[in-house]
């Protein structure tokens, strides 16, 4: 989302959607977020405020739609937002996905990297721009069993909904394309949604993807990534361990 916003006539929002908060709609930041403080008659908007909390998850599409119609005048074009598993409900999902001139871009990560970011997220309190790389947690095979089954369901859900509704989507995935740089996302994106906002050669303001955990050895980024390996084999979790959620 973060890349996506550096593109011209672009307004994206992260974890907008979250119980625990919209964040992404800041004080100030920018026309969506005066026309949502108007509409509230909140003069300070707080990403936790439970009045805006409601307000944004309550009817996300009917959201979105206001904030386009807000931000339009500014010249905006293109809307987006986040949408993690747990956020919305499988209607709301299906709502926000089958409505007009909706893109989906599709983000996957390998089963045990995820479950590795997870971890350290947790353990550290930060969800975005810390560089994770030095912490070295342990991981049990419990833990990526779980991550396994929650991201899998997830994928399997969104997917069938994006085929139920032909809606038209592209697939990343963290390795192959966020880790090698914010570029080669942005190439992606371009080369399979029609009149993507970049593609039309405008000097583009780019932020740095900081690609977390290089190492190529996905074993290494833990403290007990051997006796984790024997676990996954033991309990025959190792090849989804390995794979991505849902289905490809």
């Amino acid at each position: 989302m973060e890349l996506l916003s550096g593109l011209p006539k672009t307004i994206c929002f992260r974890d907008v959607f979250n119980p625990g908060g919209a964040f992404g709609l800041k004080p100030g930041k920018n026309a969506a977020s005066t026309a949502v403080s108007e509409h509230l008659d909140m003069p300070i908007l707080e990403e936790r405020d439970p009045d805006l909390i409601d307000f944004v998850r309550s009817e996300p599409e009917l959201f979105l739609r206001f904030v386009e119609t807000a931000v339009q005048p500014d010249g905006f074009t293109w809307c987006g937002a986040t949408v993690f598993d747990g956020h919305v409900s499988p209607t709301q999902l299906e709502t926000l996905v089958k409505a007009e001139e909706t893109f989906v871009v599709l983000l996957k990560r390998r089963n045990l990297d995820r479950a590795i970011s997870l971890k350290k997220a947790r353990m550290t309190g930060a969800w975005k721009g810390l560089d994770t790389s030095g912490i070295r947690p342990e991981i049990t095979w419990q833990e990526v069993d779980q991550a396994i089954t929650e991201s899998a369901s997830w994928f399997a859900l969104v997917e069938d909904c994006i085929l139920a509704n032909d809606v038209p989507f592209v697939r990343l995935t963290y390795e192959e394309q966020v880790a090698e740089g914010s570029e080669c996302v942005l190439r992606h994106l371009a080369e399979h949604i029609p009149q993507f906002p970049w593609a039309d050669g405008d000097a583009v303001p780019v932020p740095s993807i900081q690609a977390q955990d290089r190492t190529r050895d996905v074993l290494d980024r833990i403290g007990n990534g051997p006796e984790l390996e024997k676990a996954l084999v033991q309990n025959g979790l190792l090849d989804k361990a390995m794979g991505y959620p849902g289905r490809i």
